[in-house]
Parts: C-alpha cells; structure tokens; sequence
C-alpha cells in the first residue's frame, strides 16, 4: 500500500490499529460536497465494505460509495460536523457495496479538524468496539472536549483541554466544571445545565473561560446532551475552541474603522474651518495693505499671524482626513514628520513627549504623504493606549538598505 502523508502521522498509524472502519474526509471544494475526498481509510474498513482502502485513498467519495452523496448522507452532514463542531450519527444502514456481506452498519461522523471529519462505520450485530476507538479520537481531538454530569462534575478531559485550560486530567476530573467560569459569570454554567437537562444543544456560544493560570480566554463553545439507552439525558459533551486571536484581529478591524470615521470627521470639520480661516486671513492681508502705517495695525498683524498657525494646523487635518487615492509621489520623508510633529503631539496630551532624530541629506521617497502622516497618527495613538503614566514617543529617520526576504 502506498503511504500518504495522513497514513504516517501519528494519528494515522493511531485509526490504522483500531477494530473499526475508519475514514478520513475532506472537501476540494467548501462550495460542493460532491468533492468530499477520501484522505485515508483503514485495514478494518476493507472488511465492512469490500473495498481495499488503496482503491479510494485520495478518490472522491461519491465515486467510492454513490449513496453517501444522497439526502442524510455524508456529503450532507459534513457541513453540520465542521461548523457545529460536534458529531452527528446516521444511524444504522445496510451495506450497500456489491461485493460487500449484507451487514447492519452503524454510521458516525465526528470532527478532526477545521476541515476535516472522521467516520467510523461498524457492523451492529458484532459486539460493539466503537467506545474505545471514539474514545481514542475524542483524546486526539485539536478542540478541547470535555464530559460532564447533569450536576456539572467533569468526568473526562482530553488532551486538547489540557493544552488549552492547563489543567491536568488529574486536577480536573471530579470538580465542577464552574471551575473554569470567572467570577463575574456565576449564574451562567447554571443556565447552561438546566437546558442540558432539557435535552437542548448549545451550539457556538461565545464566552470567557478561566485558565488555571487565571488568564481569561475567549472561547467558542458548543454543549450537546448524552443521552442513556432509553433516551434520557444523562450528561453532555462540551467542545471549545479558543478564539482569542479571531477576537484580537477583529478588535484590530474596530479599531481601523474607528479611526478611518475619525479621519473622514475631522476631514470634513477642516475643510469647513478652512474656508473661514480663508476669508479671516484675506481680510486681515487686505487691512494690512492699506493700513500698514497705522499705528492699530498689531492687534491685526497678530490676528493674522494666529490666523496662518490655525492654517497650518488645518492643512495637517486634511491630510489626516484625506481618502482619495491621492497616488505615490516624491516625497521628503523629514519634512512630512516635521509638519506632523505638533499634530501628534496634540493627541498624545502633555504626559507624553515627543522627541524626532532626522538624518539630513535623505533621497525622497515615492509614496503617498497623507497616508504616510496617517501611519504616523496611528503609531502614537496606539503609543498612548500602551502608556497610561506618560513617557517618551521617538521618530527617526536614516537610510537603509534591506537584506532578501
């Protein structure tokens, strides 16, 4: 047999020694489940379905077993296992491959990863080996899965869970899974039992989970129940997945937006504030021209000596709130950052300083102006935010030469 990547892994070798008929799936193409594709299946599943698992490793699984394609099927349930995160059962159907024994097979679909699932399939009227090997892929799971009782008592811990939480299995297993709730959340693990109780699934709620280190982590969590040979709950699986870094890069895009309105405000104020500082300066310019022997003339020259400060502190708001695509351009990188130094240090306030070292005799560079003073903006804001108790925000300038990538 030929040996794919998946075969030699790890968990490869793992589902190669297990007693069932194991199947790894995966799509070509998210659009269309008729390009689910077989990435490996093991020695057992010869023997269920009569098919030697090198005659479908890496074939689409609808050329493999046409049915799986039809409504209920996996190409259906795929969609629910990746996105849900949780496992879906197909029940028990016969066998249907022409060579194959007419068996019962139980059918199971469970998630491996973001893209992938795992099937086990086992004949029903064999004694039943499926815990040990679903056991075996909960434990290899990259999501952290967790068992509960109705009173909230964890029961199994996998290693995925350790990673996440810290917790060992040994430290965890017995207490509340409260355990992992912050403080500021009493009510909720509550709430979540009594609808597992009822028999309701949980499906992608988001919340702040507690580590053992006590760092609070966002995760996204998914509770079904477990229900008992006659139906009834009797505990539920939790599966989480941390989504700290998705949290992170949308705060990032919040962030980016707020400061793009901001831009588009203050934009728009200077634009106005122009045209009036416009007409205060020209008819300042015009008294002085006709009145430059009289001896009123300084409160005038000072109105209009604050009128061109006001002027210049304009023009670096329209360039802040600038959003057409103005295009590259030879610009002196110094004199962009000298004409912004005021400017950013009116939004870094008077507990934070800042100080410029600029290399004389620099080529221009071709770039944008405005977007390069708005790179400026955003870097001391994003100083201010990191400096609550003041300090020292420094710009330099030199010539460089950049190594390969």
């Amino acid at each position: 047999m030929t040996a794919t990547p998946f075969r030699e892994s790890a968990l490869g070798q793992l589902f190669e020694g297990i007693p069932l008929g194991v199947y790894v799936l995966a799509l070509d193409d998210l659009a269309s489940p008729a390009s689910l594709r077989v990435r490996f299946a093991n020695a057992a599943s010869e023997s269920l379905v009569a098919v030697a698992p090198e005659g479908i490793e890496g074939r689409l699984l609808g050329d493999c077993f046409p049915a799986s394609l039809e409504p209920g099927g996996i190409g259906e349930l795929y969609y629910d296992v990746i996105l849900e995160g949780v496992p879906r059962d197909l029940g028990v159907r016969p066998s249907t491959q022409p060579n194959a024994l007419r068996r019962r097979l139980q059918i199971g679909a469970y998630p491996l990863d973001e893209s992938s699932i795992v099937v086990l399939v086992h004949d029903v009227d064999v004694e039943p080996r499926h815990i040990a090997a679903l056991a075996a892929i909960v434990e290899s799971a990259g999501d952290a899965i967790l068992s509960k009782d109705l009173d909230g008592t964890i029961l199994t811990w996998n290693r995925a869970a350790e990673t996440l939480y810290g917790y060992t299995p040994e430290e965890i297993i017995g207490r509340p899974v409260a355990t992992l709730l912050p403080a500021d959340r009493p009510t909720e693990m509550v709430e979540i039992l009594a609808r597992l109780r009822r028999g309701e699934t949980v499906s992608h709620f988001e919340t702040v989970r507690t580590c053992k280190d006590g760092t609070a982590l966002d995760v996204s969590v998914t509770i079904s129940p477990i229900r008992g040979p006659s139906g009834e709950v009797i505990g539920g699986t939790s599966i989480a997945r941390d989504i700290s870094e998705r949290r992170r890069l949308e705060e990032q895009v919040r962030h980016a937006v707020k400061m793009e309105a901001v831009g588009r405000l203050a934009g728009g104020i200077a634009h106005d504030f122009n045209n009036l500082l416009t007409a205060i300066n020209g008819y300042a310019a015009l008294w002085l021209d006709r009145n430059e022997a009289s001896l009123d003339s300084g409160p005038i020259r000072e109105v209009l000596r604050a009128g061109e400060l006001a002027a210049e502190l304009t023009h670096e708001l329209l360039s802040f709130g600038r959003t057409d695509p103005s295009g590259p351009e030879l610009v002196d990188v110094n004199e962009v950052v000298t004409v912004s130094e005021n400017l950013l240090q009116r939004l870094l306030g008077d507990e934070i300083r800042v100080t410029l070292t600029l290399t004389d005799g620099l080529p221009t560079a071709a770039c944008d102006a405005g977007k390069l003073e708005q790179i400026l903006v955003n870097l001391v804001v994003n100083a201010r935010d990191a400096m609550p108790d003041g300090g020292t925000v420094s710009f330099s300038t030199d010539l460089v030469e950049l190594g390969a990538a």
